[in-house]
């Protein structure tokens, strides 16, 4: 058994953690760009300043997009059964108990999957095929091994 206030921190910390990941694995893709197609630059653009920066702006991303998550389920009523079918607590599960619409929590919520999931997919997707392209022009085979 968790508490209500229990259960919603722990959807915040989840949904955090994740979005952070995937901001973290778009900065790491950012990096091996530059790594690759800037190297005598690398040092420069990548400076302690900067990878700080990047840092900070990672967890922040990832906290600033969950915080409505806490909002738009603390604000649902809730009646009947209140046995979440999951083994955490993840915020469809939780609006699925309420006794009124979700619909704003459906609609922000599959805004904010396909923001921050779907735009960092194709960003690391791009990261990579540039990396490929820089690779691949390469003149010799030596080189692009």
């Amino acid at each position: 058994m968790i508490s209500y206030y229990g259960c919603l921190t722990q959807m915040f910390f989840v949904h955090g953690v994740f979005a952070t990941e995937s901001a973290v694995l778009l900065a790491m893709a950012f990096d091996r760009y530059v790594a690759i197609c800037c190297p005598l630059h690398y040092a420069s653009i990548l400076n302690a300043t900067m990878i700080g920066k990047v840092g900070v702006a990672c967890v922040i991303h990832g906290l600033l997009f969950v915080f409505p998550f806490v909002i738009f389920t603390e604000r649902l009523p809730f009646c009947g059964r209140h046995i979440i079918p999951h083994t955490y607590c993840e915020h469809t599960g939780i609006a699925k108990l309420a006794c009124a619409s979700i619909k704003p929590n459906t609609i922000y919520g599959l805004t904010v999957a396909l923001s921050i999931t779907g735009m960092d997919v194709v960003l690391i997707a791009s990261s990579c095929l540039l990396i490929l392209l820089t690779v691949l022009c390469l003149h010799s085979k030596d080189a692009q091994l």
